[in-house]
């Protein structure tokens, strides 16, 4: 876990979209958001190591994340430094080590519930974790930050079927297909192929709505913090939308955008993000949940009011 001692170089190696949007921050964020993102990723890097995972290492931030236990890994200990500046939940951090824990081995998803019980674990608690180092305090944004995590996880899982199937890992709900049609369709036969598009589609369709909602809770980030949170989410959001623009099977090769592309969307960016100032977040009302996506939560058993700060 070295990273941990350098994390604005770790930041710009293994994230060039969230690093890049990350500019617009003032430079003290910058670094909080880059501490951050090193503790997020390097855990994520531990559970995909190999198709087995590090579990013992995933183990020993469990429970170095306990308050009454003595830290010692230098990844917890910045972690924990992070936490005290800046208010982070120690409950979310648990909760992200446990998810991913659970995520080694093999792993097949069976319903769609299951599917955002298991993106709020790994992405919905990084969401929480960004509040506070975005200054932003309310309770009430809680569930729109776990709203932004599910929605770029989704997003994520429609980019890595192939690479998550080589660890036998098979996010797409078995309710809406079988993870044998996935390893036909990455083998190449045309109507797995075709089915697995199907699966993708809907996929990203649930994202959007993710997305949608997200958005509307910018309305509680500061304007120069919610600037780069937008900016970075619309070139991750842009990786699943091209995909359904693309040719069947297009999903078989991991999709990323080219410097041109993150030109263009960033332009488009640029032009919603001056509506959706207009629009969604210059009201004096702060928004409400809403009701649909707050079902889906209720129904995947997720909680939207326990991820309290410290």
């Amino acid at each position: 876990m070295s990273e941990a001692h350098n994390p604005e170089a770790l930041f710009r190696a293994k994230s060039r979209t969230f690093s890049l949007a990350a500019r617009l921050f003032s430079k003290e964020d910058q670094m909080a958001v880059a501490r951050l993102y090193a503790f997020c990723r390097i855990l994520d890097d531990l559970a995909d190591a190999s198709a087995l995972g590090e579990t013992e290492a995933l183990e020993q931030v469990i429970r170095e994340l306990n308050p009454d236990v003595g830290a010692t890994d230098p990844l917890v200990l910045d972690f924990l430094g992070l936490a005290s500046e800046r208010g982070l939940s120690l409950q979310a951090a648990t909760l992200l080590a446990q998810a991913l824990r659970a995520d080694c081995g093999a792993r097949e998803i069976d319903s769609e519930g299951e599917l955002l019980n298991f993106a709020f674990g790994v992405a919905g608690t990084v969401g929480v974790l960004m509040c506070p180092v975005l200054g932003v305090e309310e309770s009430n944004a809680l569930p729109f930050a776990l709203d932004l995590g599910i929605a770029l996880q989704l997003t994520n899982i429609a980019r890595d079927v192939v690479e998550d199937a080589g660890r036998k890992r098979f996010y797409l709900p078995r309710t809406w297909i079988e993870p044998e049609v996935i390893e036909k369709a990455i083998a190449g036969e045309v109507g797995a192929i075709q089915a697995v598009d199907a699966a993708i589609e809907r996929l990203l369709n649930l994202a959007e709505v993710f997305y949608e909602s997200a958005f509307a809770g910018f309305w509680f980030i500061g304007a120069r913090n919610r600037r780069a949170v937008f900016f970075a989410s619309m070139l991750y959001r842009e990786i699943g939308r091209s995909l359904l623009r693309m040719e069947s099977g297009a999903w078989r090769k991991r999709r990323i955008l080219s410097g041109v592309e993150k030109l263009k969307v960033s332009m488009r960016a640029w032009r919603a993000h001056r509506t959706a100032m207009t629009e969604l977040w210059s009201t004096p009302h702060e928004p409400k949940h809403g009701v649909e996506i707050t079902q889906k939560y209720q129904a995947a058993g997720i909680p939207l009011t326990t991820l309290q700060r410290g």
